[in-house]
């Protein structure tokens, strides 16, 4: 008995949940991004300066998609922009030893003793 209640419902139900794909595509499809197929580009690691100023570890890339970073050899740093310092930036540490930046500018980093990070990249496929 439910499930002939239920029938006359389920071509409204289909009806919506067609639609709502079709919304979510449209949206994705807007971006130009499409499906477009992602690489991972990886780095080598890089030495953070015991300087006042931050140091420049990855340039812009207008391909990227997001760009993961970790702690390699430091007690902290800050990965950002070009005014990362001492209190600025995002703080990496033995407790958050990595950071997801999802960016296309240039990356900085900042440690007062020095140090090592090592980024990656996932980029759109150019």
């Amino acid at each position: 008995m439910a499930i002939r209640r239920l029938l006359p419902r389920a071509g409204c139900l289909t009806f919506l949940v067609v639609v709502f794909a079709a919304l979510a595509h449209a949206q994705h499809e807007a971006t130009g991004q499409g499906n477009a197929s992602q690489l991972n580009l990886p780095h080598a690691d890089s030495s953070i300066a015991a300087t006042a100023s931050p140091t420049p570890i990855l340039g812009a890339n207008p391909n990227a998609v997001t760009r993961p970073c970790r702690l390699v050899t430091a007690t902290t740093a800050r990965l950002g922009d070009s005014t990362t310092g001492a209190t600025t930036g995002y703080l990496l540490d033995s407790a958050v030893p990595s950071v997801r930046l999802d960016t296309t500018d240039q990356i900085y980093a900042y440690s007062a003793g020095g140090g090592t990070v090592n980024c990656h990249e996932v980029i759109r496929n150019p």
